[in-house]
């Protein structure tokens, strides 16, 4: 397969720690160790993958989460084994994936995925209530901006069923692919179409809830749900 360039480039105003185990070794010519990279794919969108062993198997799953400067806050159910066992580890691992794109190529070999990626790697400690209530109110505000203000404040057990864990970002590294894609010199006469299948994310129209009381009509739709739909995030 041929490789794919970054259209990032390759001069750093604010390279990030990147030690042995987040040195991309395979297509380096995709890797970026900008500090503003890094972050801008962390902040991109909500949902990271957690890496952690598990009773002795290694796990990786889906969570929430937000940064907030160098520390990234992961959110989850207090039973969550996945959270339990990261907070405890010496150091945690946490990737964020942002799908860009098909890039379609004359070859099935060559066809690949137009993405950005980052991987971050630190200390991690479960937060105390106090501290994980302010915290869950800013992921509520990351992913419905001015969302916390229209709520009620969670109650004592709510904030007991939930973790909070704090990662301090101490190395981290990005890998990002874009472009069109780069076909074989024997293959560029082919009559099959090549090119770049952009993706993006859109928000459909609201779908009011249906349950509480009955013949209750609802409110007009949240400022903060409006301001989402027309900004994105």
């Amino acid at each position: 397969m041929l490789t794919r360039r970054s259209s990032y480039p390759e001069a750093m105003a604010d390279p990030i720690a990147h030690g042995p185990s987040m040195t991309v070794r395979r297509q380096r010519e995709h890797a970026n160790y900008d500090r503003d990279v890094v972050y801008a794919i962390i902040d991109h969108q909500p949902v990271c993958h957690v890496g952690t062993i598990v009773e002795g198997v290694a796990m990786v799953t889906p969570t929430l989460a937000h940064r907030d400067a160098a520390t990234i806050y992961l959110h989850g159910s207090r039973l969550s084994r996945t959270l339990t066992s990261g907070a405890s580890a010496e150091r945690l691992s946490v990737t964020f994936t942002c799908l860009d794109g098909i890039i379609a190529a004359r070859s099935g070999f060559n066809h690949s995925i137009a993405y950005r990626s980052a991987v971050v790697l630190g200390t991690s400690r479960l937060l105390g209530a106090e501290e994980a209530a302010a915290q869950l109110d800013q992921l509520v505000d990351r992913i419905l901006p001015g969302r916390s203000a229209e709520l009620r404040r969670p109650t004592p057990r709510e904030l007991l069923q939930t973790s909070v864990v704090a990662l301090d970002i101490e190395e981290a590294s990005a890998k990002i692919s874009a472009g069109l894609p780069q076909d074989d010199p024997e293959d560029l006469e082919d009559m099959a179409w090549a090119g770049l299948l952009p993706i993006r994310q859109v928000f459909g129209p609201p779908v009011p809830a249906t349950d509480g009381r009955m013949g209750r009509v609802q409110p007009a739709v949240s400022p903060a749900v409006l301001a989402l739909m027309e900004g994105g995030w």
